[in-house]
């Protein structure tokens, strides 16, 4: 008893006194103080502000007069590629001048300067051509073939493939499609390409968003076999063309339903205008039509006769075996169309846009490389497919000879039959990975 109370009375007199905090107000500033102690902050805040502006536009005017004094490296780098090349040297501008390099402006080419191409003795001096107009499949050198005449076709005749009037390029000739008949100061340019390098390229883009739908659900040899439907080209949303033909609105029409309540949900865009049985077919009938001896009264204007002499073929096969001055220049010549003397080519890729344009530039492009790429997708019944689908007598008449095709079939190195790829199947707790489990073996 004694010890616990002397233990209670030393925790008592031990214990700590509690704090207590205590808030001590603040004095209030009179109203004129405060009010002057607000307009301080306010002008303060102003002062930084305008000196931020000001910072700002200085650093900004000593960017711009480094960037005119010194021009950037990869500005360098490219004039110095251009000179390697022998290639023009004005695309950097006449006032830049670059440290250590002589930089003399080079005049400007002016190819009404250069002689034209003689015309042959039956060109008539009253036929004056205005335009001509580009049919082809999809992938089969249509950019190209118009580079190449912008360069070398005199200045006042128009290469169009893009016009309001004349159709979609890769779509069929009035009255199957929808254009303009062509007319007799109008020269119509064909090109073909083969069949077994076309399709390839077809299942890698159709530029068509229900055939593009089918493509990435299909394997190649599924997708050379289904059927083929189009829209009706081009479509509303594309951005190259602001607005649709008066010839391409009613022919659109012409393929909507028929009932008033079809009619509702009834879209310019989503209208199916072309359907074939396959790709093989629709190239077919294509070609068909547009080298048609026998063209159809709405397909042009004029004689029967010369809108025939002066249509003109070429395949991209010709194109890519360094014939193009021979094949273009003196086929559009025979055709009494003025053509420069001075044949400049291009050799580069003229599709690809936006990076690929930088990582293509300069290089040439090498056609039996791609074909042997492309001729890989290729098993044998996909081949024996294809041939079963082509009138071969048509394509002897367009320059192809498929020989080389029968002897692949020989080949030993080439699959019967495309092997499907089996996906590994994986439980809910397993992890998916490409990996095999050691253990298992």
């Amino acid at each position: 008893m004694v010890l616990d109370r002397r233990l209670s009375k030393s925790s008592t007199t031990h214990r700590k006194p509690q704090r207590t905090r205590v808030r001590i107000k603040r004095r209030e500033l009179p109203e004129r103080k405060r009010r002057r102690n607000a307009g301080i902050s306010f002008k303060r805040k102003i002062y930084g502000l305008s000196s931020l502006i000001v910072l700002l536009y200085i650093a900004s005017v000593c960017v711009l007069l480094n960037k005119q004094r010194d021009p950037p490296k990869h500005a360098l780098r490219d004039y110095l590629k251009r000179v390697r090349r022998g290639g023009n040297k004005k695309k950097l501008g006449s006032d830049l001048e670059l440290p250590g390099v002589h930089h003399e402006p080079v005049p400007e080419k002016n190819r009404t300067d250069f002689r034209i191409n003689e015309l042959p003795r039956h060109c008539d001096s009253s036929l004056n051509f205005t335009e001509i107009i580009i049919k082809g499949e999809r992938h089969s050198g249509t950019n190209w073939v118009r580079a190449i005449m912008e360069k070398n076709v005199e200045k006042g005749v128009k290469a169009n493939q893009t016009s309001l009037d004349i159709g979609w390029k890769h779509g069929f000739l009035p009255p199957l499609g929808w254009g303009k008949p062509i007319e007799e100061n109008e020269l119509l340019l064909v090109v073909t390409r083969d069949v077994f390098t076309w399709l390839p390229k077809m299942f890698s883009m159709t530029y068509d968003p229900d055939m593009d739908n089918k493509r990435k659900k299909m394997r190649f040899s599924d997708f050379i076999r289904t059927d083929y439907t189009a829209r009706c080209h081009p479509l509303p949303q594309d951005k190259k063309y602001a607005k649709q033909s008066h010839y391409q609105v009613p022919f659109c029409h012409s393929f909507a339903p028929n009932t008033w309540v079809q009619n509702l949900f009834y879209s310019p865009g989503k209208v199916i205008a072309e359907k074939a049985s396959n790709l093989v077919q629709i190239r077919t009938q294509k070609y068909k039509q547009w080298l048609s001896g026998d063209p159809s009264d709405d397909t042009f204007e004029g004689s029967r006769e010369k809108f025939l002499q002066q249509r003109m073929h070429i395949s991209l096969e010709n194109l890519t075996s360094h014939e193009r001055k021979d094949v273009i220049g003196n086929g559009l010549t025979a055709r009494c169309v003025p053509v420069y003397k001075d044949f400049e080519d291009v050799i580069e890729r003229t599709k690809w846009k936006g990076y690929k344009t930088k990582i293509w530039a300069g290089k040439k492009f090498d056609s039996q490389k791609e074909k042997q790429k492309l001729l890989g997708r290729y098993s044998k019944s996909d081949l024996r497919y294809v041939l079963s689908q082509l009138d071969l007598e048509f394509e002897k008449q367009l320059g192809y000879n498929y020989d080389y095709v029968y002897e692949l079939l020989e080949r030993d190195d080439i699959p019967d039959i495309t092997a499907k790829k089996k996906r590994p199947k994986h439980s809910k707790g397993q992890k998916r990975t490409n990996m095999k489990d050691p253990r298992t073996r």
